[in-house]
């Protein structure tokens, strides 16, 4: 239930809450046992709601949707008012915006999901929320430091860093609110001790603002009033030692003024006089080259543009697109023009990672965060040897008040993303995969095969267009055996123009004909048989079947009764076997009217891949490959419900 209200209004596919409930090893019955727990709730609902369980929490094929109106939930509540506070705190009211963002943290009774054993998406969501309360928690005291009520900060503040003990943010108020309130010794201390803690933790300097802060107060120059909300982690000591510079950043008083005592005593007497000089950090631009020939999915990209970049966009859930599709449907092209397109809205830099979700081994999220950080200078001296936590901190740490985007290509599943989000909601994040995950807060978006035109000028950017204008209705055919993929027409275009002579009617007929036609598609690093071996191999024994026989049902669309009657198998074991089909994106469902059951058709060139794998058993005796037992009842099928 919680996971349903947290992404109230939006679909919630069964495999993501089958995900929630039972992790990586849900047990046979898990599907009939959700439909229960679905059941219940609607019962729950009904009690509340006579009659409306059904209407308020809707099953839309393998998914559900909890509908909530305006006013039903506190989540909404607190994001008006924190969106009301910031506002106000822009224009130069803080009192208004005080009254806003204390309303909102009112809202707050102990830490998010405190009640509800969370799995791993529920678990990101509780940490998301925790981090936006602390973001409006900064925002609060920022108006109260522009009140002047820095005296009843200090003792939030001092609680605030014990449990925070690594937070800037929190230690730059608290030295302010000190010095203000005419305690600078304290003040100096309290600085002292975070530079400790952050040599001993991370073995980093306190960032640049904070030595400037520290710098005002032993020169006994004004303090400034309105800080920098989140500091960043660079440069390292260790990059300085590196450079032959000091470890600790010498820092000397403004205009050649002689160190005060207290300078002396912190160990910043003998500094060459100057102005505060710290190194700018390395700016990110890892994004890979934009497809140049990349044609289609203009709405899709539009709408997407539209929301990474909306500059009033600060909903908890941040900024994250998630792409999913079939494989060779252009999921990685897609990312990478979106991205192109909006990077000028994330000026502070762009990380770019694949995951290698469909490989033997995935990428390490660890291994991935220790890129990032090295790339721009953030990972402390030794810092292979710290855990992935830390690793975490220190990534969203950097991140925290910069623009960034970050895209992550080929996710196997939520477990490798989540360490990789960024703190603050101001970045973006576009991420690939091929199968449906149900990343936390995330705008998810399916990429459809292309359209005919749009097929027919991605191959006429290859061979010619007047190649294709001569024999437009060959070139159709192409496309249509192409199943209207981008990877597998790109294939078929390599193919004609190492062969200029070939006529594309006579193409199409060897298309038609050869029995491999994923191999005919193949072509140098071309290969649209691996992308779908690469899905075929996260399919069990039993769903691997299902596969190979649902191709003898042909092109034409199909429902559950039909795959029972195929197998032989009951309705749940059918159910079952499709719903994972359509999570790895080889079967879509198709819109049928109100009442009928669900329809399914193989997506791009899946049944083909199908049938080649069933050709390789012709020969051999079926029923040695074919276990009947897998298609029988799975334990507990009592247990399914409506």
């Amino acid at each position: 239930m919680a996971l349903l209200i947290l992404r109230r209004n939006r679909t919630v596919q069964t495999a993501s809450l089958i995900d929630e409930l039972w992790g990586q090893c849900p047990p046979e019955s898990a599907l009939p046992t959700l439909q229960t727990y679905i059941y219940k709730l609607r019962k729950m609902l009904d009690v509340e709601r006579p009659g409306e369980g059904s209407k308020l929490l809707r099953t839309n094929g393998y998914s559900y949707q909890l509908q909530v109106s305006g006013g039903q939930f506190d989540l909404d509540e607190f994001e008006e008012q924190a969106d009301a506070g910031a506002r106000a705190l822009d224009r130069g009211a803080p009192e208004e915006a005080r009254r806003a963002l204390t309303e909102a943290l009112g809202l707050w009774r102990g830490p998010a999901l405190a009640n509800v054993p969370v799995g791993n998406l529920l678990a990101a969501e509780a940490t998301r929320l925790e981090e936006r309360r602390l973001r409006v928690l900064e925002m609060r005291m920022e108006a109260d430091l522009q009140l002047g009520n820095h005296q009843s900060l200090i003792s939030e503040l001092k609680a605030l860093i014990m449990t925070h003990p690594l937070s800037e943010t929190f230690y730059a108020k608290l030295i302010t609110s000190l010095a203000l309130a005419g305690r600078p010794h304290e003040a100096l201390e309290a600085y002292r001790r975070l530079q400790r803690i952050l040599r001993e933790e991370l073995g980093l300097e306190p960032s640049a603002e904070l030595r400037a802060l520290q710098h005002s107060i032993l020169t006994s120059r004004p303090v400034p009033v309105r800080q920098v909300a989140t500091v960043s982690t660079l440069p390292t000591a260790a990059a300085r030692a590196a450079a032959g510079g000091p470890a600790v950043p010498a820092i000397a008083p403004a205009d050649g003024a002689t160190p005060t005592p207290l300078a002396v005593e912190s160990g910043l007497a003998g500094a060459a006089s100057g102005p505060v000089t710290v190194a700018p950090a390395p700016v990110p631009a890892q994004l890979p080259p934009a497809v140049a020939d990349f044609t289609g999915h203009e709405q899709l990209i539009l709408d997407l543009e539209r929301f990474l970049t909306s500059p009033d966009h600060r909903r908890a859930e941040g900024r994250m697109v998630s792409l999913t599709g079939t494989p060779g449907v252009g999921k990685t092209s897609t990312a990478l023009h979106l991205a192109h397109r909006v990077r000028a809205r994330f000026p502070d830099g762009q990380f770019f990672a694949r995951l290698r979700g469909t490989d033997a081994e995935p990428a390490a999220p660890y291994d991935v965060l220790l890129d990032f950080l090295r790339s721009v200078d953030a990972l402390p001296a030794g810092g292979s040897d710290i855990e992935l936590g830390a690793a975490t901190r220190l990534y969203r740490g950097w991140c925290a008040k910069r623009r960034v985007l970050i895209v992550l290509d080929d996710a196997a599943s939520a477990w490798q993303v989540e360490p990789l989000m960024p703190g603050d909601a101001r970045c973006g994040v576009i991420v690939t995969s091929r199968f449906a995950h149900g990343l936390p807060g995330a705008r998810t978006a399916a990429v459809q095969p292309l359209r005919l035109n749009d097929c027919l000028r991605l191959l006429s950017g290859v061979i010619g267009r007047r190649r294709v204008d001569a024999e437009v209705d060959a070139a159709a055919d192409i496309v249509r055996l192409c199943g209207n993929l981008p990877l597998a027409v790109r294939g078929a275009a390599a193919r004609l123009a190492a062969s200029p002579n070939v006529s594309l009617r006579r193409f199409a007929q060897q298309l038609s004909a050869a029995p491999t036609r994923l191999a005919e598609l193949s072509i140098g690093d071309i290969d649209v048989r691996a992308r779908y071996t690469a899905s075929y191999e996260r399919l069990d024994e039993r769903e691997r079947w299902a596969l190979r026989l649902l191709c003898l049902l042909g092109d034409r669309a199909f429902d559950a009764q039909d795959v029972v009657s195929l197998l032989g198998c009951p309705p749940l074991v059918a159910e079952m076997v499709l719903a994972r089909l359509v999570e790895c994106h080889l079967l879509a469902m198709v819109d049928t009217r109100s009442g009928r059951a669900h329809r399914y058709v193989f997506l791009g060139l899946a049944r083909v891949y199908a049938a080649d794998c069933l050709a390789a058993l012709v020969g051999q005796e079926v029923q040695t490959y074919f276990p009947p037992a897998l298609f029988e009842v799975p334990a507990r099928s009592d247990h399914l419900v409506g």
